[in-house]
């Protein structure tokens, strides 16, 4: 890393093991008011919002084991922000036996958020969820974007867009980026990188998902 880069204000990396837990504090806590969420867990007490953002470090760690790319923005050299891209093709970085003995204390407190969910919203959440069929297997996927909410306006979610784009661009077989989000605030703010929208579904008046993509055609120049 050079010195320039030591100082730029917003530098995106991919995620070291000892980024994970400030990382999934910022995620979860972003993730409090987000539309899905809302929708179909309960976190309305401080144990609920506690057990969520143990599921998110939890999930996070996994995800990075499993080798998937994850992408941590540092602003002030602290975890400001997060995104997690499946490629066409992903590799274990170690071996499943490993990864189900390294989960196997958190099971108790990831059980107890199952309390949390509705229930009866489940069906409708997947439903809204389901990727349409006409994108195909070319697709990377951004599964998730979070940046802190003291962090937000300041330039951390489209830095991390940009590094989801060139990552895709590295691999000759991607066609584009496909992602889903809630809400018309997080569709213009795609919008303003470069996505396009697919589809829109409601499953509920508070629950209305964009599926989008990026075309990398699109953004070649």
């Amino acid at each position: 890393m050079t010195r320039e880069q030591e100082h730029e204000p917003i530098r995106i990396m991919p995620i070291r093991p000892d980024h994970v837990p400030q990382a999934a504090d910022a995620l979860a806590r972003a993730y409090h008011g987000e539309g899905f969420t809302n929708y179909l867990v309960d976190l309305s007490t401080p144990e609920g919002r506690e057990r969520f953002a143990h599921l998110i470090r939890v999930g996070i760690e996994a995800q990075r084991q499993q080798g998937e790319m994850i992408l941590v923005a540092l602003v002030d050299n602290e975890p400001a922000g997060v995104a997690i891209v499946s490629g066409l093709e992903r590799q274990a970085q170690v071996s499943l036996w490993a990864q189900l003995r390294w989960m196997l204390p958190h099971v108790p407190r990831m059980l107890r958020l199952l309390r949390q969910i509705r229930w009866r919203r489940l069906p409708t959440a997947l439903r809204v969820k389901r990727m349409p069929r006409h994108v195909r297997r070319g697709y990377h996927m951004l599964v998730m974007l979070a940046v802190a909410p003291e962090r937000q306006g300041q330039g951390v979610g489209t830095r991390l867009l940009e590094a989801v784009r060139a990552l895709a661009q590295q691999d000759p077989r991607t066609e584009g980026v496909y992602l889903l989000t809630v809400g018309e605030d997080n569709r213009h703010f795609y919008e303003r990188s470069g996505y396009q929208v697919l589809s829109r579904v409601e499953g509920a008046p508070e629950l209305v998902v964009y599926h989008m993509i990026l075309p990398l055609d699109a953004t070649a120049n």
